[in-house]
């Protein structure tokens, strides 16, 4: 009997001992979970920090780098994924990282919170339209329009879409008159009066599209169509006579069509924007071509100079 009783106190002894094992492990095991939340919600923590650091910089891939680290501790943040596609997509420069960018953003619009659609959208479509991919930014430009038709950003998005897509002969199957590309691009311009992408747009289909403004507007002489896409250049420079880009902007539009006054456009668009490469480079090759002309007619003496102005000018880039 009293090798039974020293039996039991054991068993008892072990059941107690397993107990407080378990119990131990069990506590343990949850001590160990909480401080693995503590470490992973500290470490997102700090992402968060890095990242509005390098937004500040305006780093914005550098940005974005720890956006994605955070976002892969906190996978369902909506903000942070509308904020990595946003700073990847001021960041992007390439075209490797401007097509990221729009999987970025298609990525963020599954996560988007109710009310930042359309900033994200407009985004998308503008890199959209920057990669030549004019399908998918005339079909998100087309579902903005729906929801905002007399928005000035949605109407040029999709006057630029639609425009591009026409000119890449992608709408050759399309009813030109149900189509109204003319129609889109002139509200676009009408809202948008400083946007030289959409005077160029509309003054290029009055010049060189006669047959669709013919369908579009029929009561218009086609005499009068020259005329209309000189005057769409001639108020884009009186909205913004100050701006350099605009009078280059008439300066190629001139010499395409070998219209008056190309050259003083060019100047004033130096004038305005002495450092500017883009406009040193085109003086400096107009210039070259003068002389070039110049001696090509036997006036040497008078091609000298503008070959010395082309030099100049290079000299500085």
């Amino acid at each position: 009997m009293h090798i039974d009783t020293v039996r039991m106190n054991r068993r008892t002894l072990n059941l107690r001992l397993l107990i407080i094992s378990g119990l131990a492990a069990l506590l343990c095991g949850g001590a160990i979970v909480i401080l693995h939340s503590f470490q992973i919600a500290k470490t997102a923590q700090a992402m968060l920090v890095l990242a509005e650091r390098e937004e500040k910089e305006s780093s914005w891939l550098k940005a974005a780098e720890y956006l994605d680290l955070y976002l892969r501790l906190v996978p369902n943040d909506r903000l942070a994924h509308v904020r990595l596609a946003t700073d990847y997509s001021k960041g992007a420069e390439t075209s490797e990282q401007k097509v990221r960018a729009i999987e970025l953003h298609y990525s963020a619009l599954g996560f988007c919170p109710t009310g930042e659609e359309f900033t994200l959208q407009v985004q998308l479509t503008e890199l959209l339209l920057e990669t030549g991919r004019y399908f998918e930014a005339r079909s998100q430009a087309q579902q903005l329009a729906t929801l905002h038709p007399e928005s000035p950003v949605t109407n040029r998005l999709l006057a630029l879409a639609t425009f591009r897509q026409f000119q890449q002969g992608a709408l050759a199957s399309e009813d030109l008159k149900q189509l109204g590309l003319l129609k889109i691009v002139e509200k676009g311009h009408s809202l948008n009066p400083e946007d030289i992408s959409l005077a160029i747009a509309l003054a290029t289909l009055y010049r060189q599209y006669p047959r669709l403004v013919g369908i579009e507007r029929p009561e218009t002489p086609e005499e009068d169509y020259i005329r209309l896409a000189d005057e769409t250049l001639e108020r884009l420079v009186r909205n913004k006579p100050g701006s350099p880009q605009v009078h280059l902007t008439r300066f190629r539009y001139r010499t395409q069509f070998k219209l008056d006054g190309a050259q003083a456009d060019l100047e004033e668009a130096f004038r305005l924007a002495p450092n500017d490469i883009v406009i040193m480079r085109t003086v400096s090759f107009a210039a070259l071509e003068t002389a070039r002309q110049r001696k090509q007619s036997g006036e040497t003496k008078t091609a000298i100079p503008h070959y010395a102005r082309a030099k100049s000018i290079l000299q500085r880039i």
